[in-house]
């Protein structure tokens, strides 16, 4: 119905108000829904875990089960010989130990999740007749003349109109829902105790309702247009489809109030609260005055978080409806008019006016802004972004524990798959935030305000970790400040990029100057390569930041086999090696995530931009300079692999470049030709980030894009460097672990090819990301400027244009091929490997009162002199005699023993006329067993750390920390004297130690 007033506007050629953006907008807001549920069952998922453990059925598994398995672990593992394989026996036999328990707590985490699903469904069901808070208000007459407030609980009423008495009020209802696209007619209701103008939408699928205040419909008489304005309102609740997600998101959490939240908290203030006795040892951490603050805190962290979340996502929700039902009311102007006039703190009642800005509605004035310029919805703040990470982060952090353990050995690619949900939200939000950002407001295509959303997403993602309900009782992982800085940097730093190309592809293919544009196709494929490609790099980055060490700690400590006399060697060999065996670096390379990434990077804006804007040389022309600077890198990468070998023959002596020389084989320890293709491979991704600063400081459009292209071409050509150095090693004779002939089989790429090219990929990336980004931060300081004739370039040869992009079409073929076939190489790299199986062990002795006890010979208890000693180790394939002495052993008679190399031993031994040394220092404990003839040791560790050096001809050639690592012996005692050997058939004859009782023994 159009009133004069507003045939008037339409007369004059207004247009009306501008449409609001309904699709993107829905997906927005039930994806926060979405994930507002799923992060509060994955609450349920804690808190249902916490009341598992304190019920007596938890104890009975405890008790008949579970310790017992778990008291005899150390017993069987004391005859493993390695460490690491002790390790992995140990965790894997505490996991089938815990398995009955894990099982037991799956299906009670399960039937409370059915249940409280079941009580979530009921209470949506019966959302209609919920009841409410109702605020009264009352201007007292005299007295002080201040208004009084209280608050009353309220059943919802409504009176349906009447057929015939409102039959041309429903006529004209009727119409608006008409207009609004509703399928199905709502149910009108009148609340006759409301005086406001205003309006509730609700209902179950399929059957919509309309409760109407009793205000709202004396306006019908008196503002016919403010009461079309409102009505269209409540009607876009129902046409935007947000009103069963909005209540059966507060049914959810009501129903993890009812059935998770009560018991968690009661059980964790008491947790014997289910038992007759103490309950099983595990319950005694959860009534700790540290835990139980923490755990609180967590859930009030939680707790709030939901409660913002969920008032944030409402809010949303009515500017959209705003939105929506402005778009509809042709006169402009009757909603914003009944907008301001709703109620709202005044500028002077300062701390009502916060709490209102986090309440369920919007300001007026924020509501009036949304309707006037609804493109303005599309932006994405960074709380927003904070509360989808946090909340985002939470879910998966709460769920992570039960899956964790149920997985067992499975546990990395296990938590890899959990996590990628979640980075395909993280990733999708972000891409989606970035691109509609270049439809809004000019202001918005900066770099700050890209900046601040993703600081936020990563800050929340990274920092759910901390205040998860699970984080108080997995203490062992728990990340330090630097830690929790290191990690999160990297998170954003990948999550930034992942911002800029997206913004960078989607603005060049609609255009700066036109930023109303819609999304389109092209802005859609480009946030779907987006999520595709970065999807999986939080998940990896999740499965490594599960434990924090492992972006702070390298696990192998490398080292040259050989050349310790040249320091510069030395630190060469090691600092490769370090950057080679770093965990978080090494998964990402064994993944065919990086390098069909990056060719997705460069192949998709390529075929965008370049059929979008077919007119503009200038960007095909950047394409180009790309080309031409990453092809240069790439032949600069091959001259260096010729030059390498002469500088390697030249800089080096024979003894370290030929390891069939008296060169050790200890653990970590590389030989020269690992240091040598280390080396050429940071040679490489030197080159690369070159690259990638020229491309940033000469390209000014489509950097992101650019820059992948670059990393990719020199790729290619780095690896092709690498096949011709190893044939002019092998011309030269650089060293004997190349074969020593000069024909075309040492130029030629073996199996191994595809596996150099995903190293090349991976490292190049790395150093580019941070060279692109120091270069483009160069190019604004300087100020370049373009001329006045860049923007107008000559149209290019088609020759050209054909032989660049085949060009780009042989990189992208090569390194999505090398891809495939590193994929076998790939799954061996993240496949668990195979455990030990658990050998058998003697049976322990039975001590008084029937308990078990450690079995000690007293004939070995005491203090033990090495006066003699002969090894047998391998140095380079090679067996090596070596004898010496001076260890001290002490054996205390409460099975504790102590290995003690004092100042240091030494073993000698010569090796092709070479003398050979080993030089010991620092003290091992460990706790053992000696019965039968076997002395066993396990839970060994270093209390005074130590160094095992190797020395060839005096000189120093290897060298590494003492570990802890302690084999079996076999022994025998005369009381005086004590003979060591291994205590494994496979080792006889490795060593021999004699020993006399006395000397200062440790205790």
């Amino acid at each position: 119905m159009r009133t004069p007033a507003s045939a008037d506007r339409a007369g004059d050629g207004w247009a009306g108000p501008p449409a609001a953006p309904g699709r993107v907008l829905r997906g927005g807001t039930d994806l926060r829904f979405a994930v507002l549920v799923a992060a509060v069952l994955a609450s349920s998922v804690v808190a249902f875990s916490v009341v598992c453990l304190a019920l007596p059925s938890s104890e009975r598994l405890f008790r008949h089960q579970v310790r017992p398995c778990a008291a005899r672990i150390p017993k069987t593992i004391a005859l493993v010989k390695d460490d690491l394989q002790r390790l992995n026996l140990q965790t894997v036999m505490l996991n089938r130990c815990a398995r009955p328990y894990f099982a037991h707590e799956a299906r009670w985490v399960g039937a409370g999740l059915l249940a409280e699903t079941a009580v979530a469904g009921v209470l949506y069901g019966l959302h209609p007749w919920w009841p409410y808070l109702d605020r009264y208000r009352h201007q007292p007459g005299s007295g002080d003349g201040r208004r009084r407030t209280w608050w009353k609980v309220r059943r919802p009423t409504g009176t349906r109109l009447d057929q015939e008495d409102d039959a041309g009020l429903l006529e004209e209802l009727d119409q608006l829902a008409r207009e609004a696209g509703l399928r199905r007619t709502p149910v009108w209701l009148v609340d006759p105790h409301a005086l406001t103008a205003g309006g509730s939408a609700f209902g179950l699928p399929g059957r919509p309702r309309m409760r109407l205040d009793a205000g709202l419909l004396l306006r019908y008489y008196r503002d016919p247009d403010g009461f079309r304005a409102m009505v269209r309102h409540e009607l876009a609740h129902h046409h935007n489809r947000d009103v069963g997600r909005t209540y059966l998101t507060i049914a959810t959490w009501r129903a993890f109030v009812l059935t998770a939240f009560t018991p968690f908290v009661a059980l964790t203030l008491y947790p014997h609260a289910l038992l007759a006795a103490d309950g099983p040892s595990e319950l005694g951490g959860m009534g700790a005055p540290g835990k139980l603050a923490y755990r609180l805190a967590a859930l009030a962290v939680l707790s709030a978080t939901v409660y913002l979340a969920r008032n944030a996502i409402l809010r949303t929700r009515e500017v959209h409806a705003d939105a929506t039902a402005h778009s509809w009311d042709v006169t402009g102007d009757a909603l914003p008019r009944m907008i301001r006039a709703l109620p709202w703190p005044s500028p002077h009642e300062r701390w009502r006016r916060r709490i209102a800005r986090i309440g369920t509605h919007p300001s007026p004035a924020q509501r009036i802004e949304a309707m006037n310029t609804p493109t303005l919805l599309l932006r994405t703040g960074a709380w927003e972004m904070a509360g989808l990470g946090l909340v985002t982060g939470l879910a998966l952090n709460n769920v992570t524990l039960l899956v964790g353990n149920l997985l067992e050995r499975l546990v990395t690619v296990g938590l890899s798959l959990l996590a990628l949900p979640a980075g395909v939200l993280v990733a999708g939000a972000l891409a989606g935030a970035a691109g509609r950002g270049v439809t809004g407001d000019v202001t918005t295509d900066r770099f700050r305000h890209l900046l601040f959303p993703v600081a936020a997403l990563s800050a929340g993602f990274a920092g759910s970790r901390v205040i998860s309900l699970v984080s108080a009782d997995v203490t062992l992982f728990t990340p330090g400040v630097g830690q929790f800085a290191l990690t999160g940097g990297i998170l954003f730093a990948g999550l930034l990029l992942l911002t800029l190309w997206v913004h960078s592809v989607v603005r060049h293919c609609r255009g700066a100057g036109d930023p109303a544009t819609p999304p389109g196709r092209p802005a859609r494929a480009v946030t779907v390569t987006a999520v595709a490609i970065w999807s999986p790099l939080p998940a990896v980055w999740y499965t490594c930041a599960f434990n924090p060490g492992n972006f702070t700690t390298l696990y192998v400590h490398a080292f040259p086999a050989s050349g310790q006399n040249i320091p510069w060697y030395e630190g060469l060999g090691e600092w490769t090696g370090d950057a080679y065996f770093y965990l978080p670096l090494a998964l990402l390379r064994s993944t065919p995530i990086m390098p069909v990434g990056l060719v997705l990077l460069w192949a998709v804006p390529s075929v965008l931009v370049l059929r979008l804007r077919a007119a503009d040389g200038g960007r095909r022309r950047d394409m180009g300079r790309a080309l031409y600077v990453s092809a240069a890198a790439g032949f600069t990468a091959i001259s260096a692999a010729i030059a390498l070998p002469f500088m390697a023959r030249a800089a080096l002596p024979p003894e370290v470049r030929h390891p069939s020389g008296a060169a050790p084989g200890l653990p970590g320890s590389l030989a020269f030709l690992d240091v040598y293709s280390y080396t050429y491979m940071i040679v490489v991704a030197l080159l690369q980030a070159v690259a990638a600063t020229v491309i940033c400081m000469m390209c000014r459009r489509l950097r992101p894009v650019l820059v992948p292209l670059a990393v990719t071409v020199t790729a290619v050509l780095g690896t092709v460097g690498v096949y011709i150095s190893r044939g002019v090693s092998s011309c030269i004779e650089l060293t004997d672990d190349l074969p020593a002939s000069c024909s075309t089989t040492g130029f030629m790429p073996d199996t191994h090819a595809p596996l150099r090219l995903q190293e090349i990929v991976t490292w190049g990336a790395v150093t580019a990301v941070v060279a692109g980004l120091l270069g483009a931060a160069v190019a604004g300081l300087l100020g370049r400027r373009r001329t006045k004739g860049d923007g107008q370039s000559t149209a290019r040869p088609p020759r050209r244009l054909r032989l660049e992009a085949a060009a780009m079409g042989v990189v992208g073929t090569v390194i999505l091929a090398a891809a495939t076939a590193a994929v076998p190489h790939d799954y061996a790299v993240w496949k668990p490997a195979a455990v030990l199986a658990a050998p058998r062990s003697e049976p322990a002795r039975q001590g008084a009162g029937g308990s078990f006890t450690a079995a000690l010979d007293e004939c070995v208890v005491g203090a033990w002199h090495e006066t003699a000693g002969r090894y047998v180790v391998r140095i380079g394939g090679d067996t090596v005699h070596l004898s010496g002495g001076g260890e001290t052993l002490t054996f205390g008679a409460a099975g504790v023993a102590f290995f003690d190399h004092g100042r240091g031993t030494t073993e000698r031994g010569t090796l092709h006329g070479h003398f050979v040394e080993f030089r010991i220092t620092g003290t091992v404990k460990a706790r053992y067993r000696a019965w039968g003839g076997t002395i066993s040791y396990y839970d060994a560790a270093v209390t005074r750390p130590g160094t095992i050096a190797v020395y060839i001809d005096g000189t120093r050639r290897a060298q590494q920390d003492l570990t802890a690592g302690v084999a079996s012996d076999h022994y025998s005692c005369t009381g005086t004297a004590l003979r060591l050997t291994p205590a494994r058939m496979a080792d006889a004859g490795a060593y021999e130690l004699r020993l006399r009782r006395g000397g200062e023994g440790i205790e």
